[in-house]
């Protein structure tokens, strides 16, 4: 693997968009975190303070151990793969608010802003969706938020192309190298859309046409099928089936407030069997080709 998480320690400060168990928002969240590493060479602490539709505060305590991470409360218990410097992926429970989560956190090139998509469930019922952008902050600033236009985004079916390099990690997380992507998006009426993905890394490329509303996109019959909730424009997470390689592709994908650069965590599977993953921040091209 890619190392322990490094780029995560430091103080954060943001907003959220929070979502309800039927995908309408619920609200706005108001975000603060210090992450230290003070209790030892391969201890970490994190104290929270996370206020709007639900509310936590408190610490916990992370054992770091590199390729993983072990949340040892008392506010936050689970573990977290670390797929590399600025990305982990964590499934965790939260006592306090007696929820679930499953959440992928990615600091952006530059190690200033980090991205966030939190699904947050009681057993399988799904209570909140967390669409989380956060800022890091000097010592010598003041402790407000940052605000953000929260429970809207650009539209993810926007006309136009995401381009970036992905990180691309094999069955055992350990790097496989990189790959050139890009996904384009050519809009038809009543929603629908063509969306053209190029050098997935463990698939060949393909087209698929999708139909989108407010709160998400399926598509039509053909050779890539699947479906994603989406959220305020600017989160994506689905499932997407591969019919010629017997893959299925599970897409968790969060837009920058600025709508220009997006964080994608992409995991492959075969059956139930995680064959790989690749993950990187894209960039948007309004009406380029791919």
């Amino acid at each position: 693997m890619s190392g322990s998480f490094r780029r995560g320690e430091g103080r954060w400060r943001g907003t959220a968009d929070v979502f309800d168990s039927a995908g309408r928002y619920a609200g706005e969240g108001r975000d603060a975190r210090v992450v230290r590493r003070d209790l030892g060479g391969d201890c970490v602490e994190v104290e929270v303070s996370f206020k709007g539709p639900f509310e936590l505060s408190g610490a916990y305590r992370i054992s770091d151990r590199g390729d993983h991470r072990r949340y040892e409360g008392p506010l936050n218990y689970g573990y977290a793969e670390t797929l590399g410097e600025g990305l982990i992926d964590a499934n965790n429970y939260w006592p306090s608010i007696g929820l679930s989560q499953r959440i992928f956190l990615m600091v952006l090139p530059g190690g200033a802003t980090q991205l966030s998509l939190a699904l947050l469930s009681r057993g399988e019922q799904t209570a909140y969706t967390v669409v989380g952008e956060y800022h890091r902050r000097c010592e010598d600033e003041d402790e407000g938020a940052v605000g953000l236009d929260c429970g809207t985004g650009p539209p993810l079916s926007r006309e136009g192309t995401w381009k970036g390099t992905l990180n691309l990690l094999g069955t055992d997380l350990l790097p496989l190298g990189s790959t050139d992507y890009s996904e384009q998006t050519i809009a038809g009426e009543g929603g629908r859309q063509d969306l053209t993905l190029r050098s997935c890394g463990f698939a060949d490329d393909a087209t698929l046409t999708l139909n989108a509303d407010r709160r998400g996109l399926w598509s039509d019959p053909g050779d890539v099928t699947g479906s994603a909730s989406a959220w305020g424009g600017r989160a994506l997470a689905g499932n997407f089936h591969f019919s010629s390689e017997g893959l299925r592709l599970w897409r968790r994908e969060v837009i920058a407030s600025g709508g220009e650069t997006k964080g994608v965590l992409h995991t492959w599977f075969s059956g139930g069997r995680r064959i790989g993953a690749a993950y990187g921040a894209l960039r948007f091209e309004p009406g380029a080709q791919a």
